[in-house]
């Protein structure tokens, strides 16, 4: 049973009691409305503390970008980058470095730029990058080409800066592609190669016969006659006298011309539209 004093004569009184059964005096009851009010501002207080924390501490919707040391001090950073670089010219996939000494990074092109651009965005690169390095090397690579499987283009500072484009520069293949065709062929298709022998593919057909021609980018011209074989789904092309090891060429449902040996797919060029 719970006491409290008497507001007259201070003795104990139970808080059921309606009299003090020591002097007479009437028990007052304490309010709850006290408390009620209390309760009701605690309440307002944390509706108005979660309001802030949502307002002014919003969770991050980027992917944060991970740096790896390595034990030997060097430093390979990954940004979260798919293969197109969301409307913007270039995007960095990775870049890796040893302090102080040399920095590298792989880089994906939006599409095919000059030889001056990829020195701009070089000295972009170099001018960006934290710390001083003796060496920096950039390798750039076209939409839907594979990291580490051959560059479309490089940038060196060593420490003056080299630039080369390895595979099929746009000025060239604009020239490449502006060449008028025999009209006496029957084209079945024609394909940029971006590496392996960068140039134009072509496959026709001429005197009952089929071919496949390439234009390398230093203006030398591969011809040979070929055959076309069954697939399942789709058009296969060989090398008339060709092993049965040897490789083929298949044409995807995108149009896209895959080179193929008996390990696997090697690489594909792109349907010229």
């Amino acid at each position: 049973m719970a006491l409290e004093k008497c507001s007259e004569c201070k003795n104990g009184v139970s808080t059921k009691a309606k009299t003090c059964p020591h002097c007479g005096a009437p028990v007052k009851k304490k309010s709850s409305s006290g408390c009620l009010i209390a309760l009701i501002m605690l309440a307002i207080l944390a509706s108005i503390g979660i309001s802030h924390i949502k307002k002014y501490h919003k969770p991050s919707t980027q992917s944060p970008k991970k740096s790896i040391i390595h034990p030997n001090g060097t430093t390979t950073d990954h940004k979260a980058s798919s293969q197109t670089t969301a409307g913007k010219e270039y995007a960095i996939i990775k870049s890796h470095s040893v302090p102080g000494i040399k920095k590298s990074y792989d880089i994906r092109l939006a599409k095919k730029v000059s030889k001056g651009k990829i020195r701009q965005i070089a000295y972009e690169l170099k001018k960006s990058s934290s710390g001083s390095y003796k060496k920096i090397f950039i390798c750039y690579y076209l939409p839907g080409m594979t990291v580490g499987a051959g560059a479309w283009a490089s940038s060196h500072f060593t420490p003056n800066l080299e630039t080369l484009i390895l595979g099929l520069g746009k000025d060239k293949e604009q020239e490449l592609l502006a060449e008028k065709n025999d009209p006496s062929r029957k084209t079945i298709g024609r394909w940029i190669a971006d590496l392996g022998g960068a140039g134009i593919i072509t496959i026709f057909r001429k005197d009952k016969k089929l071919f496949m021609e390439r234009k390398f980018k230093d203006g030398s011209v591969y011809k040979h006659e070929f055959i076309e074989k069954k697939h399942l789904t789709l058009r296969r092309f060989e090398e008339k006298g060709s092993s049965a090891h040897g490789g083929y060429y298949l044409i995807d449902k995108k149009g896209n011309l895959q080179s193929w040996d008996a390990e696997g797919l090697i690489r594909t060029a792109r349907k010229v539209k």
